[in-house]
């Protein structure tokens, strides 16, 4: 056990287009990811990650209990709320498609979305940064991937007096089935130390 493991982490929220590259190992914290990558803004609440499983238990007649289980079916599934309002963040919640229209003689300027009657979902790389300080007192980086991952309904607006107007995002994970079996799901890197220099 250890008191760095003890963590206060709000982090950043990034989507990426499928197949982006994931920032190398050495980058540094709050620095731009890869292209492809575009970092969410500020969010209002924490980010919450939720990891549950299915499962067929091996039942005999000779026993009263299971004797064994095995997973049959597993969910990811991601949330915060983004803090900044833009059509760009509902389109990300909601889907749909954001127009830009610019001022002209005669023409106010203009951002649109529209959306709906629209059967897929929008499958994106989504990825988190965050830092924690180690044992020697030491920022360091710790990153969370998922491969592939979509919103999910239920995402909503809330427009008030009483508190700013956040856009909520909840995400599910896919599997992605061109990774190894057992690393289809999500990665987390976290930073123990700098690379080595060579002498």
């Amino acid at each position: 056990m250890a008191i760095s493991d003890i963590m206060v982490a709000p982090v950043k929220v990034f989507s990426g287009v499928i197949g982006s590259s994931l920032p190398a190992d050495n980058l540094a914290l709050d620095a731009a990811w890869p292209t492809g990558w575009s970092h969410l803004g500020y969010t209002k609440t924490p980010l919450s990650l939720e990891y549950a499983y299915e499962k067929v238990r091996y039942e005999i007649q000779e026993s009263i209990g299971p004797v064994g289980a095995r997973k049959t079916a597993e969910t990811l599934k991601l949330e915060t709320t983004l803090a900044e309002f833009s059509l760009d963040g509902v389109a990300l919640s909601w889907g749909g498609t954001v127009t830009d229209t610019p001022a002209a003689v005669g023409q106010v300027g203009k951002e649109e979305i529209t959306g709906g009657d629209v059967t897929s979902l929008t499958k994106r790389m989504w990825g988190f940064e965050g830092s924690y300080e180690d044992a020697n007192q030491v920022q360091r980086a710790f990153r969370f991937f998922i491969y592939i991952g979509a919103a999910e309904a239920g995402g909503k607006l809330e427009f008030g007096k009483a508190d700013t107007t956040g856009i909520s995002l909840k995400i599910e994970a896919y599997e992605d089935m061109t990774q190894s079996v057992g690393a289809r799901l999500f990665k987390i890197s976290r930073i123990l130390a700098d690379a080595l220099v060579a002498p």
